[in-house]
């Protein structure tokens, strides 16, 4: 009876005991199914942040390929358009200009009354002053950027309101836009209206009255194509001639069938920067009665010499024959008519 006993209870020990490790085995196998769903969302879910996060990248490093680059390469402000970023910019200018002719009056539209053209300083008359007030100075641009085959592409439209044909001071003065310069630029080429090639802009002199020391400087804003490579750029440009018909005048004769030709060098850096250039042009005056032509050339060393910390020398020497427009706004013409022969002759 004992052992009878004995069985039975080492039985029931026995089915306890199997019981509990069941029941112990199924509550572990519950949470390792719990731990892995969680794993299993866990990964899922970084997945989804990975993916956005490439996302956001690929999304970066596109604006960063469109966007405008400012110093040291660091994007500078705008705003996308599709794939463009454009930027949209300019300045408020508001000019009082007190000026003394000692011989001689000029009209109230002239554009002498707004900058210093040499040419048009009146002579054989009497002294006079007076005192204009303007906005025609204000400016407005428009820059876009965008990625073509892996480069750049920019555009620039710059327009103001002066040398206009509209406005009058008598109410509105209500003066039309004028364009200053709209190129695109991509791969080294720029091509559109632009400061001329043989020009050195940063030897403009600062002053008051942005021309004021215009005679003897290159200046001219003109349709071209230009290559830039290095400090080398070489351009062909609109050409035109300005002629002295015999008894003195002028003659605009756009019958040029050859571009300008510039090629200038640029050196630059910490004393500032010096450009060496040269141009070629055809001088061509063709009429009913007239067909001549000659050819001009000119020489150009300008720059920007840095004297301490806030000033600096500037420069323009220039030389040649036949560089009419390109000096002095226009001062002087390219070409003067022969009395004697009919045919042009460099001046």
């Amino acid at each position: 009876m004992k052992h009878a006993f004995r069985t039975l209870l080492l039985a029931s020990v026995t089915t306890l005991v199997v019981n509990g490790a069941t029941a112990q085995t199924s509550d572990v196998e519950a949470r390792i199914a719990a731990l892995e769903a969680m794993v299993a969302d866990l990964k899922a879910e970084l997945e989804r942040e990975k993916s956005d996060m490439d996302a956001e990248l690929v999304r970066l490093q596109q604006a960063q390929r469109t966007a405008p680059v400012g110093p040291a390469g660091a994007p500078v402000d705008g705003f996308m358009m599709g794939n463009t970023r454009v930027k949209i910019g300019g300045v408020v200018d508001v000019d009082t200009h007190v000026t003394q002719f000692s011989d001689g009056a000029v009209a109230g539209g002239s554009v002498v009354r707004d900058f210093y053209i040499p040419g048009a300083t009146p002579i054989g008359g009497e002294e006079t002053m007076v005192t204009d007030v303007t906005a025609e100075a204000t400016r407005l641009f428009f820059d876009a950027f965008r990625e073509v085959d892996g480069e750049q592409l920019q555009a620039h439209i710059e327009l103001d309101f002066l040398l206009s044909g509209q406005g009058n001071e008598r109410v509105s003065n209500s003066f039309s836009p004028r364009l200053r310069r709209a190129y695109l630029d991509y791969k080294g080429w720029r091509i559109g209206q632009e400061w001329t090639t043989f020009q050195n802009t940063s030897a403009i002199p600062e002053s008051a009255s942005f021309l004021i020391l215009s005679d003897g400087m290159v200046f001219g804003r003109q349709a071209m194509i230009r290559y830039t490579t290095g400090n080398w750029q070489f351009a062909i440009e609109n050409g035109n001639t300005t002629v002295t018909p015999v008894g003195g005048g002028r003659i605009e004769a756009d019958g040029n069938l050859i571009p300008d030709v510039i090629g200038r060098y640029n050196m630059k850096g910490d004393f500032g920067n010096v450009s060496f250039a040269a141009i070629g042009r055809q001088l061509r005056l063709e009429t009913g009665v007239v067909d001549e032509e000659t050819y001009g050339f000119g020489l150009s060393a300008s720059g920007r010499i840095k004297v301490g910390e806030n000033d600096d020398i500037r420069f323009n020497l220039v030389g040649g024959e036949g560089l009419g427009r390109y000096v002095g706004l226009n001062a002087f013409n390219a070409v003067a008519i022969d009395p004697a022969t009919g045919e042009l002759e460099a001046i």
